[in-house]
């Protein structure tokens, strides 16, 4: 086992927990790969984490490794223009987090400096912030 103070160094990003809900679509180029079904199963799907790297969900839905997708993230308390981000990402990891199946989904950014990525990263920041002026 790693202690805890080394356990830091291996991550890349700081992850920020978030309340946030998404919205997955595949990315046109992967369109004809994978299809889902029940889609709505790919709505609602809560953001865990956000970090300066990407995003972690929870999904019902496996996903496999190196799929492009469109992440629609709701924002909470703005105006039904700019209430949805749209991020671009690519599945890094997906594991199964619980039998009911429950799966957690680590995305990785493909343009981590992009407008909406970077409103997504200082949103989680700040929700942050407040967290932990609260406490």
């Amino acid at each position: 086992m790693v202690p805890k103070q080394d356990m830091s160094l291996a991550r890349q990003f700081v992850r920020k927990d978030t309340d946030l809900e998404a919205r997955v679509d595949p990315h046109p180029d992967h369109s004809a790969q994978f299809r889902v079904c029940l889609p709505d199963a790919l709505a609602e799907l809560p953001v865990v984490d956000v970090s300066a790297g990407g995003v972690g969900l929870q999904s019902s839905v496996f996903m496999p490794k190196r799929l492009k997708l469109v992440l629609h993230v709701k924002t909470q308390g703005q105006s039904t223009a700019a209430a949805t981000l749209r991020v671009n990402a690519i599945v890094r990891r997906c594991e199964l987090f619980d039998h009911k199946p429950t799966y957690h989904v680590g995305l990785q950014f493909v343009d981590a400096k992009g407008i909406d990525e970077q409103r997504l990263i200082h949103l989680a920041s700040q929700a942050t912030q407040q967290n932990e002026e609260a406490d």
